[in-house]
């Protein structure tokens, strides 16, 4: 029994390295709905582009004006029934979702302001939403 823990924590002790690292965030929700959440740092960014193409729904926060990306945005997805699709705490300041062809409204919340977009995901393609929020807004609300 020793050696196998031995084992064990050799093989966790190798493997931990492979996972601590800046990859996005990827899950699916309670709806399964993929999605990719990240977006800080440069190596995140390229991870997040080169895997967009799998994705209908790519969402950008930033700042208006001078491009600087927004995170912490508190993200509801419904669709055209109000059910809610996706819903994140902590997102941006990319999130990229795979979501059933049809008509979404799209809420983020961040630095104490709620913006609110209505997107229309087709079969093909895919749809790109961009959310800005003033400079001067209070950061961490």
């Amino acid at each position: 029994m020793r050696v196998k823990f031995r084992t064990l924590m050799l093989s966790l002790l190798v493997a931990l390295p492979a996972t601590v690292g800046v990859a996005p965030a990827m899950a699916a929700d309670a709806q399964q709905v993929p999605f990719l959440n990240g977006g800080v740092g440069e190596d995140q960014q390229q991870e997040m582009l080169a895997a967009r193409k799998d994705y209908n729904l790519l969402l950008t926060f930033a700042t208006r004006g001078s491009g600087e990306y927004v995170s912490d945005v508190h993200l509801t997805v419904t669709d055209h029934e109000g059910k809610a699709v996706l819903q994140l705490n902590g997102a941006g300041p990319l999130v990229y979702a795979r979501v059933a062809p049809g008509n979404y409204k799209v809420e983020a919340v961040a630095r104490g302001v709620t913006q609110t977009q209505a997107a229309t995901v087709a079969k093909q393609g895919a749809r790109d939403l961009y959310f800005y929020w003033a400079p001067d807004a209070p950061a961490g609300q």
